[in-house]
Parts: structure tokens; C-alpha cells; sequence
């Protein structure tokens, strides 16, 4: 993955989480006030998970907290996703994951 992409992908993912936090209160206190979780709904070592790492390091020190990767193995991406689905819409619970988790399985599997 060549930097450029890597700096797109960062920037979207900083930038989604600011917003998804914009939504919830102005009297809530400065976004991050804690540690970010990124869900990875597969094993280590895939190609999610390595660019999860590679983005948590930067992502970290841009945000002044730690983030956190949580390896959600199992049924090809859906226990993941479904952890990120029922998290709060708070914006420290995100995904990093295929494009089969995100548009296909929805229309083959009746996902809970």
C-alpha cells in the first residue's frame, strides 16, 4: 500500500469520527476524551488487521489517545461488524474490513 493511500484512508477515518461525534452533544467534553477502538472482524495477520496497525500509530498521535485494535475472528466478518453495529454511535467504535463485510454479506446472510 503506497503512502498516498494510506494517508486517504487515514484522513477518512479521522475525519468520520469527528463527525460521528459532531452529532452526539455540544456539552459533551473535547472528542477523544478516551481510547478509540478499531474493529478488525477477522484474525490477525490479514490484510485488514495490517492496515489497522499501520493506521493506529499515526492515528494516535494525531488524536492524543491510544487506539486500540480488537480482532472479532469469525463467521467471514460478521461477529466484528455486528460488535461495531451495536456499539454506541459515539464515534470510538470503528471498523476497518473488507468490502465483502460491508455490501455483500447483507444480501446473502440474514445478519442479526
Amino acid at each position: 500500500m503506497n503512502c498516498a493511500l494510506q494517508l486517504l484512508i487515514f484522513n477518512g477515518i479521522t475525519g468520520l469520527t469527528l463527525a460521528a461525534n459532531a452529532q452526539t452533544g455540544a456539552n459533551e467534553s473535547a472528542f477523544p476524551n478516551r481510547a478509540l477502538r478499531i474493529v478488525v472482524p477477522f484474525f490477525p495477520g490479514g490484510t485488514p488487521d495490517i492496515q489497522a496497525r499501520l493506521l493506529t500509530e499515526r492515528l494516535s498521535q494525531r488524536l492524543g489517545q491510544p487506539v486500540v485494535i480488537d480482532n472479532r475472528g469469525g463467521s467471514n466478518g460478521v461477529i466484528g461488524m455486528e460488535l461495531v453495529a451495536r456499539a454506541p454511535a459515539d464515534g470510538f467504535t470503528i471498523a476497518c474490513s473488507t468490502v465483502g463485510a460491508w455490501t455483500v454479506h447483507p444480501y446473502l446472510y440474514k445478519l442479526p
